[in-house]
């Protein structure tokens, strides 16, 4: 079983509004900015995890980390996240 890491509602009330996005892809090197407004403060990072795909070389699973002085998050879409599944 995977280590568990914080609830985006932990990761708010320690100050940050986005996270970071780095590709799994050891040659691919490719992060984003994201919003996290649209996960529900219940859902931890290591649930979704090996749902985002980076749009660059398909590697399927990211490493998300908190932003607290992040620039704006992208505003158009640099990743996807399948959600074939709901979330937990």
């Amino acid at each position: 079983m995977p280590q568990q890491t914080i609830t985006f509602g932990e990761m708010r009330a320690g100050g940050a509004a986005g996270f970071r996005l780095f590709c799994s892809g050891y040659k691919c090197g490719h992060h984003v900015v994201v919003d996290a407004d649209p996960f529900p403060d219940d859902v931890r990072f290591s649930d979704i995890e090996q749902r985002f795909v980076c749009i660059k070389c398909g590697s399927r699973g990211g490493l998300p980390q908190p932003c607290y002085n992040a620039p704006r998050p992208s505003s158009y879409p640099d990743y996807r996240i399948d959600l074939s599944e709901p979330l937990p």
